[in-house]
C-alpha cells in the first residue's frame, strides 16, 4: 500500500514549530514519493489524509530557509504545478513518464496515438532507422520509437522544461544508449546541434501546430532534416473545439509542406480508426520531391474533414 497518506498526515501534524532537522527530511521524502506516483494516486492520498496544498503553506513562513525551500516544492506538487509520473501501457508496453503542468510538459492525445501506432508497427516503421522527433514535449512518442528498435532517436523541443522531463524519461525507461535530447527551434533549424548530424530516416511530429504562423517553419524544418529516401510522419489534432487559428494552421501546413518540397503518399495516408485514441487524429506521411517522382502538376486539395490530404 502507498505510504503517501501516512507521510502527508505526519508532515501536516508537525506544524511550523517542528525543527528543521526533523522537518526537512520528511518534506523531501514526501516530495520524492509524490513525484514517483501518478496524479490519481496523489489525489487519493490527499483525500485519505485530509490534507491539501494549503495545509503546508504556513511552512513557507518558517524561520529556516531549508524548510521553506522543501515546503515550496511540496506545495507546488500538491497544487498541480509541479511534476509527477504517469504509468502508461501503450500497446501493452510498460512506460513511466514524467509530466508537468505546463502546456509543453503535458501528455496529449496525439503523442499517445503515435506511441501506440509505433509500438504496433502500424503507422510508424522505425526499426533499424534513425528518428528525429520535432516538438517532442516530454518525449512519449520518442520513447515508443526507442522501444520499437530504432537505431537512434533524437528528441527535440524549443522548451527547456519539456526537454528536461524528456531527458529524465529517456533515462528512467532505459533508452539512454540510443536516445538523446536537444534544443531545436523551427525558426532556426540550422542553428541546433542536431544540424551537425546526418539527415534522418524518419522525422516525426505529433500535434505540432497551434497557429498558422508555425506551419511554414515546421514544413521547412522537416524538409531540412529529412533524408532523401526518408519519410516524415505528422500526426495532426483535428479537434473541432480548437480555435479557428489552430484549425487554419492545419490547412496552412499542407500548403507549406508542398512549398517545402514535401508531398503526401496517398496510398499511405491513413485515418486509423481502429485505435481508441484516433477519433480526432489525422496521420499524414510525406516524402521529399526528387526521390520518388511526384504526381504530375501537383496541387494541394485539403482533406481535413477526412484526415487525408490529396495531391493530384
Amino acid at each position: 500500500p502507498s505510504v503517501l497518506p501516512q507521510l502527508l498526515a505526519q508532515a501536516a501534524a508537525c506544524g511550523t514549530a517542528a525543527c528543521a532537522d526533523a522537518l526537512v527530511p520528511l518534506l523531501e521524502r514526501l516530495s520524492e514519493e509524490l513525484m514517483s506516483t501518478d496524479k490519481r494516486g496523489m489525489e487519493d492520498a490527499m483525500t485519505t489524509s485530509l490534507v491539501s496544498a494549503s495545509t503546508f503553506v504556513p511552512l513557507l513562513r518558517h524561520g529556516d530557509e531549508a524548510v521553506v525551500d522543501a515546503a515550496a516544492v511540496l506545495v507546488s506538487l500538491l497544487s498541480g504545478h509541479g511534476t509527477h509520473s504517469e504509468r502508461l501501457r501503450p500497446a501493452g508496453v510498460e512506460m513511466r513518464v514524467r509530466v508537468g503542468s505546463q502546456l509543453s510538459c503535458r501528455l496529449w492525445p496525439a503523442s499517445r496515438f503515435a506511441a501506440e501506432q509505433c509500438l504496433e508497427e502500424r503507422l510508424l516503421a522505425v526499426r533499424g532507422r534513425r528518428v528525429l522527433e520535432l516538438g517532442s514535449g516530454v518525449g512519449l512518442a520518442s520513447l515508443a520509437c526507442a522501444a520499437s528498435g530504432a537505431t537512434s532517436v533524437t528528441v527535440t523541443d524549443v522548451s527547456p522544461d519539456a526537454l528536461k522531463l524528456a531527458d529524465e524519461n529517456v533515462r528512467i525507461n532505459g533508452h539512454a544508449a540510443i536516445a538523446r535530447t536537444a534544443l531545436l527551434d523551427w525558426c532556426a533549424p540550422a542553428e541546433s546541434s542536431v544540424a551537425d548530424e546526418p539527415k534522418f530516416d524518419v522525422v516525426l511530429a505529433t500535434d505540432p501546430l497551434y497557429d498558422a504562423g508555425q506551419a511554414g517553419a515546421l514544413a521547412r524544418t522537416i524538409a531540412f532534416y529529412l533524408a532523401g529516401d526518408g519519410h516524415a510522419v505528422v500526426v495532426l489534432q483535428r479537434d473541432p473545439q480548437r480555435s479557428d487559428a489552430a484549425m487554419h494552421a492545419l490547412v496552412e501546413f499542407e500548403e507549406e509542406a508542398h512549398l517545402a518540397g514535401l508531398y503526401p503518399e496517398l496510398e499511405e495516408v491513413k485515418m486509423l480508426r481502429a485505435s481508441s485514441l484516433a477519433q480526432n487524429q489525422a496521420a499524414l506521411i510525406f516524402r521529399k520531391y526528387g526521390w520518388i517522382e511526384p504526381p504530375a502538376q501537383a496541387t494541394i486539395r485539403h482533406g481535413l474533414s477526412t484526415g487525408i490530404s490529396d495531391s493530384r
